[in-house]
């Protein structure tokens, strides 16, 4: 359950390094990151309909081909396919790793945090969902991270000084 933020967390910190190393380098790092990505939710697309079957590898593999296959016969099936993957996984990656190559890693994590809270208020506006009290509870929270680091960020020396 921890083990996606903590990726996450991780991956800022090396994409930062990177992007000191080749600053002009932000698109191919993040095609490497989409690529990555890709192939991290396809090994566990097999491995989960191999477990939920009770299935081989090979059948699990055919099983996820087969609905592949159901999306691209469907129109709109392959439209939100081809978004999701476009806009909100290629497009925001290269944002994030374009972000890493200007602002300190502790910013952008910071403001990627508020990502949850955004989309929770965007529902709440939108499409007229409700927020339990524990939602609005970790949006102030969230928020006041957010104060707190540029707060504590203001008054921590600088490393050129």
């Amino acid at each position: 359950l921890l083990l996606q933020p903590l990726c996450f967390g991780l991956s800022y910190l090396w994409i930062e390094e990177a992007m000191e190393e080749h600053p002009n380098d932000a698109l191919p790092s993040a095609a490497a990151q989409v690529l990555a990505c890709g192939l991290t939710c396809g090994i566990y697309a097999i491995g989960e309909n191999a477990l939920r079957d009770g299935v081989g590898l090979a059948s699990a593999t055919k099983g996820l081909a087969d609905v592949f296959g159901a999306v691209y016969a469907n129109d709109e099936s392959m439209q939100a396919l081809l978004y999701l993957a476009l806009i909100g996984t290629s497009s925001t990656i290269a944002l994030e790793v374009m972000a890493l190559s200007k602002v300190p890693p502790r910013d952008v994590s910071v403001l990627l945090s508020t990502e949850p809270l955004f989309a929770a208020l965007w529902a709440f506006i939108l499409l007229d969902e409700s927020l339990t009290s524990s939602e609005c509870v970790g949006g102030v929270l969230v928020v006041a991270a957010c104060v707190a680091n540029e707060v504590l960020g203001e008054q921590q020396p600088s490393a050129d000084a």
